[in-house]
């Protein structure tokens, strides 16, 4: 499964997010299915969508004139279910990381400062930078899928 993604009805499982994206999952381009792709409203004219989630009837108008794509697919029960457990997963993962967070602002305030701490999730090791500017803290594990994250 492609983290990239947000599994859920209604939503082609291959959409990754046309504003930062020009093709999906499945290889479309966004501009090639989607009428009047450089006027205003282009989001809502993407075929990506089966369900309006809007409430204003301009939106509702342009939703109406969306595009078709062959490759549309929604996600299955299972890869919405698979989805909502990794991105439950990485909650947790964050949440037992803020204590080293709170501990890494606490002693490098003020301070770039780089280093190697060891992981509150698998134990093996995290790397971490302190920003002085904004005093954020960056950190990635390792190990594979394990602990990543940027304040």
């Amino acid at each position: 499964m492609c983290f990239n993604n947000i599994m859920q009805k209604g939503l082609c499982k291959h959409y990754n997010g046309s504003f930062h994206n020009k093709t999906c999952d499945a290889g479309i381009c966004y501009k090639e299915v989607t009428p009047d792709p450089d006027k205003p409203g282009c989001a809502l004219r993407r075929p990506c969508r089966t369900i309006p989630v809007f409430d204003s009837p301009s939106q509702l108008e342009e939703f109406a004139k969306r595009g078709s794509c062959d490759k549309y697919q929604e996600p299955t029960e299972a890869e919405i279910a698979e989805y909502e457990a990794k991105v439950q997963s990485i909650v947790r993962n964050f949440e037992a990381s803020l204590p080293l967070i709170g501990r890494v602002k606490k002693e490098h305030k003020g301070q770039d400062w780089r280093g190697v701490e060891e992981c509150p999730i698998c134990k093996g090791k995290v790397h971490l930078t302190h920003a002085k500017y904004n005093g954020h803290v960056h950190g990635k594990c390792e190990t594979t899928d394990c602990l990543s994250f940027m304040e």
